[in-house]
């Protein structure tokens, strides 16, 4: 099988195309990998159920990187990090946050928004995960003590998310990880979260080397763990200002930069081809 022994993919407009739908391409790109001997991982911005669900559809036992790195599960689904938000940096963003911006807090418990939004009837369809409305709950923050907060998605316009980002990143400097790399979002996330730490991780608790990695990713969120992989890519589709970050860049987008990636380390002769 050559150098590289585990593959971890980023699902949002990496493994998964811009309707962010499972389809039966990225089933078989996962399925022709795990034929060839390679151990492959999620890794993902999404929250734990929802990063959990996909990979159980596509039949991985594997563990998951979820929240951006703020939680890392084994294939059975038990903890093998959790990062949280502490209570002082919550009360923080909702008095700045709450009264302006449309948020999500992943928590242990699920993830609650402060308000009925169009986006958020979306969003839970795309996660596959119900998404409560819970504005009082949300602005009171008498819970969070007893809950496990994973992390605060901003929703702003796209214009306007770089500012807002460096904003946070100013108010929260060695306190908590700050993400803007998804037009019109900011996360927020736990000190020391990231899909590299995630990988780091996952990279010792399976005795994958991280150099017998590939990484493969669109963002500026899987940044992290391309850098630190034995191979970073970065399928066709990511910007062209993260290009310098990665070790390679596929010809083809989405879905189809994922089975180039497969091809070309695993298996350069497969009829899969074919199908990209």
């Amino acid at each position: 099988m050559g150098q590289y022994a585990g593959l971890a993919l980023d699902l949002d407009d990496t493994l998964l195309g811009p309707d962010r739908k499972l389809g039966g391409l990225a089933s078989l790109a996962v399925q022709q990998a795990h034929q060839l001997g390679v151990t492959v991982i999620v890794a993902t911005g999404r929250d734990r159920s929802s990063a959990k669900g996909v990979a159980d559809q596509l039949n991985m036992r594997s563990p998951v990187i979820a929240n951006s790195g703020a939680v890392v599960v084994d294939a059975d689904d038990r903890p093998l990090r959790v990062l949280t938000l502490g209570g002082e940096i919550y009360q923080m963003i909702m008095s700045k946050a709450a009264d302006s911006y449309l948020l999500y807090v992943y928590s242990n418990r699920g993830i609650l928004t402060n308000r009925s939004h169009p986006r958020t009837k979306r969003y839970s369809e795309i996660l596959g995960v119900d998404i409560e409305v819970k504005p009082w709950l949300i602005r009171s923050g008498s819970w969070v003590n007893d809950w496990d907060i994973y992390g605060v998605s901003i929703r702003t316009e796209p214009q306007q998310a770089s500012r807002l980002g460096e904003f946070w990143e100013r108010q929260l400097i060695r306190r908590a990880e700050v993400v803007h790399s998804v037009p019109g979002l900011v996360e927020i996330l736990p000190l020391g979260a990231s899909k590299g730490e995630g990988l780091d991780l996952v990279s010792s608790y399976l005795d994958i080397p991280l150099s017998n990695w590939v990484a493969v990713g669109d963002s500026r969120g899987d940044i992290s763990m391309i850098e630190r992989a034995g191979c970073g890519v970065l399928v066709a589709n990511a910007p062209q200002k993260l290009h310098h970050s990665a070790d390679w860049v596929t010809d083809k987008p989405y879905t189809h930069g994922v089975m180039e990636v497969i091809n070309r380390f695993w298996d350069s002769h497969s009829s899969a081809q074919s199908h990209s």
